[in-house]
């Protein structure tokens, strides 16, 4: 009887107590629609994600890594003691996974869902319509409804002609930007397999013509200044990119940043002050945090 190829791939995590919901979320946020928590051997957390192709496991595990590190980093104590991939042949689970991510309000005027699930009777929400696949942002998590509710309170008082969105993944922000009112959004990903996640949601939407989608770092955008630039990574990331990432503010422009746990808040923001970018303000929301700065005049 021959062997059915795997459909699935699952991520077997043993996490620490202490890291358990840091890594649920984060999982979660690569587009892993739904985290089974069990117990683990030695006192940890079995957690077990779910990814749709080898390829999207492999990108998730790297990703995975570097947030691990970067949780070594701020704690001193590695967040996980074993991290597993293989492949599964019954495609259940896919059906299962999709009933956790439902049509859901993000903000005062938006709102996500997933094109499995229309959203019936918006009531005039701006609706962005989301394939997550395994690229990062459904909307669902803390990181990125601190962006959408902070951008759609800016964006009602004045829209820019331009914003960036660097780190764009499944295009979320880029999209909220384009549908809030900003003419032309210019959206920057590293990751090709996000990239394309990102590029199939903007034609989905019907805002390809919009957004310009650019594969690869930061640098491909040249020297272009923006009124508005929004960067939902990590704190660590963020640090490092403090001086580059200002120089892309106009005098006076806003800078978004989110993806920074509650404890690297005033390091990141420390980091921002020191390249000449003024604290306009700080929210919470869980685990997570996310700044806004102005730029220089």
């Amino acid at each position: 009887m021959p062997v059915e190829p795997a459909k699935w791939w699952r991520l077997s995590v043993l996490s620490r107590p202490w890291a358990q919901d840091a890594v649920i979320s984060f999982l979660q946020d690569q587009g892993c629609g739904g985290v089974e928590v069990q117990e683990g051997k030695g006192g940890n957390v079995l957690l077990l994600a779910y990814c749709d192709s080898e390829p999207a496991a492999q990108e998730t595990c790297q990703r995975l890594e570097n947030y691990r590190r970067a949780l070594v980093e701020i704690h001193g104590e590695d967040p996980i003691s074993g991290l597993d991939v293989e492949g599964l042949a019954d495609p259940g689970w896919a059906r299962a996974w999709k009933v956790h991510f439902k049509p859901s309000k993000v903000s005062r005027r938006l709102a996500v869902c997933p094109p499995w699930m229309p959203l019936e009777g918006s009531g005039g929400l701006k609706v962005i319509q989301i394939e997550p696949g395994q690229a990062f942002g459904t909307g669902l998590h803390e990181t990125t409804r601190l962006c959408l509710g902070w951008l759609d309170e800016l964006l009602a008082k004045a829209i820019p002609d331009t914003a960036l969105d660097l780190g764009t993944g499944t295009g979320i922000l880029a999209m909220a930007l384009a549908l809030l009112g900003v003419r032309r959004v210019v959206a920057v990903d590293q990751d090709p397999v996000a990239v394309e996640a990102a590029l199939g949601n903007m034609r989905a939407n019907g805002l390809e013509g919009r957004i310009e989608l650019i594969e690869g770092s930061l640098e491909r955008v040249g020297e272009r200044l923006f009124p508005l630039v929004v960067a939902n990574l990590t704190g660590p990331t963020l640090r490092k990119m403090a001086l580059e990432l200002s120089g892309h503010v106009s005098p006076g422009g806003l800078l978004l940043l989110s993806g920074i746990l509650r404890e690297e808040m005033e390091e990141v923001a420390g980091s921002f002050h020191q390249v000449g970018m003024s604290k306009l303000g700080s929210r919470r929301m869980g685990e997570w945090g996310a700044l806004l700065f102005s730029g220089g005049a």
